[in-house]
């Protein structure tokens, strides 16, 4: 059999990574001996994607138990194309400290999950404290395989994985663009947390509009603050056509500064903010930053006490 895979993103090897390691309690277990952690407790593991921490995300996050009854975290940063964030090997080595010093693990390691491009041939760890190539889990997969069909597949997903690190597109990251929308997500985290704003992950200079993903849009909504243009808006996707509309419905709930404005396909309530350059230093910035980002908060609250009409509006 043949096969051929092209665009995996990190998403696909998140997920990948923690299926082989809840199906294979030989993988986990010689992972965790990789890591210079006991051998794990199959039965009393716990898995969690995208685990978010008091500084930070991890990528995965296996907790679990050695044979003498010790706790052991593992914390894994994965990475198929985008470029290490500032400080990213410190704040997850914080994050397996946190869980040292809180109680909740008596042993803790951080590991780089990522084509050898990245950990390169004297098996650099980039700080994290331990490192795992993709084409080593392909080796050692297929060792295990042997003879199996399935491992054609899985071999394939890895490689196309360890490729695209070196031959798919990467945008170029600019480190002062980085640093500016990593503050601004720390400040809107510690501000604004309803606003469920994700860590970004390295960004491009040109990155200018940050899209806010609160579980508390409904279908339909979207919140943007558009940095270099002084805009928070509340979008309604499809509704571009219909702004006029959508401008004499809301009328009478409208805030005295909110407006309602055409944005190519859709519509948005407007709010003015101060403009923001993702080049410069946030701190400069930080009443602009703030300003933004409680404005963002403000138009998430205005929503949700206008949900039931704003339901109305969208049924027409």
């Amino acid at each position: 059999m043949e096969i051929s895979i092209s665009g995996v993103c990190e998403r696909d090897m998140d997920l990948f990574l923690i299926e082989e390691l809840s199906s294979d309690p030989c993988l986990l277990a010689w992972l965790y001996r990789r890591c210079g952690l006991g051998v794990p407790d199959f039965g009393r593991t716990r898995i969690r994607h995208s685990a978010v921490g008091s500084n930070g995300e991890s990528d995965v996050e296996i907790h679990s138990f050695s044979e003498t009854g010790r706790r052991m975290v593992l914390l894994i940063e994965n990475k198929v194309a985008a470029a290490f964030q500032p400080l990213q090997a410190e704040r997850y080595r914080m994050r397996a400290g946190n869980f040292l010093a809180n109680g909740t693990a008596d042993d803790a390691a951080t590991l780089l999950f990522a084509p050898s491009r990245y950990i390169g041939q004297d098996g650099a760890v980039h700080g994290f404290d331990h490192c795992l190539s993709y084409e080593e889990l392909a080796d050692r997969i297929c060792l295990s395989e042997e003879g199996l069909p399935r491992r054609v597949y899985k071999r394939t997903l890895l490689n196309a994985a360890a490729n695209k690190s070196c031959n798919g597109y990467s945008p170029l990251v600019d480190g002062a663009s980085s640093h500016f929308w990593h503050r601004y997500w720390e400040i809107c985290r510690s501000m604004e947390p309803y606003l469920e704003m994700k860590e970004p992950r390295g960004n491009p200079s040109g990155s200018t509009f940050n899209k806010f993903r609160s579980q508390q849009l409904p279908r339909g909504l979207s919140i943007w603050h558009k940095f270099d243009r002084g805009f928070v808006e509340l979008n309604f996707s499809g509704w571009g056509s219909r702004a006029h509309e959508l401008r004499s419905h809301l009328a009478p709930i409208l805030d005295p500064d909110m407006t309602v404005e055409r944005t190519e396909k859709s519509a948005a309530i407007r709010l003015i903010v101060p403009l923001l350059e993702v080049s410069g230093c946030p701190e400069i910035q930080r009443v602009a930053v703030e300003k933004g980002i409680t404005t963002a908060g403000r138009i998430l609250r205005w929503m949700r006490s206008n949900e039931s009409m704003l339901r109305e509006i969208f049924a027409r």
